[in-house]
């Protein structure tokens, strides 16, 4: 098969530096909002069935058993208020790149190699297996189903999680163009056997949000959608009105009636950007999340490069956490790695990641679906495995394409 050399569709990657804002703060005030929900005329008739109970931003003291000062900041915007930057104190690994870079990353990258059939064959992977998709979950047990790239499903005691929901054959702003799928998709949402309650979203990047999985999982299942603060904006354009925007740290408790103790989702930071056009650049936030539920907490990375001040937050405040889910690729050739690198980890920093999050049980995710990058297609778990022969480290482990498995 010949090579070809990939064209990013979200715009060339850049992670911008902090150009002065002074919002973000290492110890703040407990914020309690008053979030009684009140109905919204909605054209596509998409009610929300869960209660959002409260809404506040972490700190010490009852409800939260968080010390203060918490050890992770809020988010930050430019002077002028119109975008979200990092702040270097907390990312000092992130950078600013211009048009000039992204013309040098074009120019000096080698060639995608095409996956060859025998790579095709390892990742066809199987469809979900919804008979176990479906069964009553032991309690104290979570359940992760990965259905490619950086969607998955977590299933919580009663409650049923999807994150970054990509199920289209294309990632891009067009199904006839842009970086195609390497397998068939191993979940149809009408066979799903379970409903989906929550529907959590990283950033908006075609890869990790698709206009037409995100409308047939609200008509179908009416979720409420968790998104960083911005991106709600998007969702009421195409008509879905229950949605819940989250700033950094900002935490909900959510009821589903009939489903139990509720799951507690927060809204944590991480090294990334944000774009869907050529002028929207980072004018709507990026996250990770926790999700609380049963006794168990799961961390979902979405998409990051390696910020060890984070982590290591993160891991102090909600560790040790019982499953993460945690991105090994996307990477780059290692003539494209200064440019990825503010932006996607490699496998040496993903297990550090799993390290610093005091993490008892790790998922790789973003690999092996969409070719976004030069490095082989496989490459990414081959690495992790190294990775992980280096030390007696808690599991981190990749599924395969459809693959169910519950964790203890």
């Amino acid at each position: 098969m010949s090579n070809s050399r990939h064209w990013p569709l979200n715009g060339f990657l850049s992670v911008v530096k902090d150009f002065g804002s002074s919002s973000s703060s290492m110890g703040w005030r407990k914020v309690f909002v008053d979030y009684s929900r009140k109905e919204v005329p909605d054209d596509e008739d998409l009610p929300c069935f869960r209660d959002v109970k409260s809404r506040r931003y972490l700190v010490g003291g009852s409800p939260s058993p968080l010390p203060l000062p918490l050890p992770l900041p809020r988010s930050t915007r430019s002077e002028d208020g119109s975008v979200f930057v990092h702040d270097p104190r907390h990312f000092p690994g992130a950078k600013s790149f211009g048009f000039l870079d992204f013309v040098k990353w074009r120019r000096n990258v080698v060639a995608t190699p095409r996956p060859t059939k025998d790579e095709l064959l390892r990742l066809k992977g199987f469809p979900v297996d919804h008979t176990k998709l479906g069964s009553q979950l032991p309690r104290g047990d979570l359940q992760a189903t990965f259905l490619g790239h950086a969607s998955m499903v977590l299933r919580v005691g009663e409650h049923c999680v999807l994150f970054d929901p990509v199920l289209s054959r294309r990632c891009s702003p067009s199904q006839w163009v842009g970086p195609e799928r390497l397998q068939e998709c191993p979940l149809k949402l009408e066979d799903l056997t379970v409903a989906v309650d929550v529907v959590c979203i990283s950033h908006n990047h075609y890869d990790h949000l698709d206009a037409s999985t995100v409308l047939e999982v609200a008509k179908r299942f009416k979720p409420v959608f968790f998104v960083p603060l911005g991106l709600a904006k998007w969702f009421r354009k195409l008509g879905i009105r229950n949605v819940v925007e989250l700033d950094w740290t900002e935490q909900v408790n959510l009821q589903t009636p009939g489903k139990g103790g509720g799951l507690l989702l927060t809204c944590l930071p991480c090294q990334h950007f944000t774009s869907r056009g050529v002028r929207d650049r980072n004018r709507t936030l990026w996250c990770s999340w926790i999700v609380q539920g049963e006794g168990k907490t799961f961390y979902f990375g979405g998409d990051t490069g390696f910020c060890e001040s984070i982590f290591k937050g993160i891991g102090e405040a909600f560790g040790p956490i019982d499953l993460a889910a945690i991105p090994i690729g996307a990477y780059g050739h290692e003539t494209e790695r200064w440019f990825m690198k503010p932006v996607h980890m490699n496998c040496e920093e993903a297990v550090k990641c799993h390290v610093l999050l005091k993490s008892r049980q790790s998922i790789g995710i973003h690999w092996g679906t969409f070719q976004l990058t030069a490095e082989p297609v496989l490459e990414p778990p081959r690495l992790l495995a190294s990775e992980m022969r280096k030390g007696d480290l808690n599991p981190f482990c990749v599924l395969e394409h459809g693959e169910t498995r519950s964790f203890s």
